[in-house]
């Protein structure tokens, strides 16, 4: 009555694919960071913290 489901071969690589290509990105995303620059760091690090009227105003100190 029930049918069995057949899978083909190619699906039982799937899961291998999907977790190359994440542990793919994450390497390059960590390659990446390494490589940049420390003054282009130091910008990145700062730049949640930065105000637009701070940048403004600090000419007439």
């Amino acid at each position: 009555m029930f049918k069995r489901m057949i899978l083909e071969d190619w699906q039982n690589y799937v899961p291998y694919f999907s977790t190359g290509v994440a542990i793919a990105i994450f390497f390059a995303g960590i390659i990446f960071a390494l490589r940049m620059k420390k003054d282009k760091v130091d910008h990145m690090a700062n730049l949640p913290l930065e105000d637009p009227q701070d940048n403004a105003n600090s000419t007439h100190h």
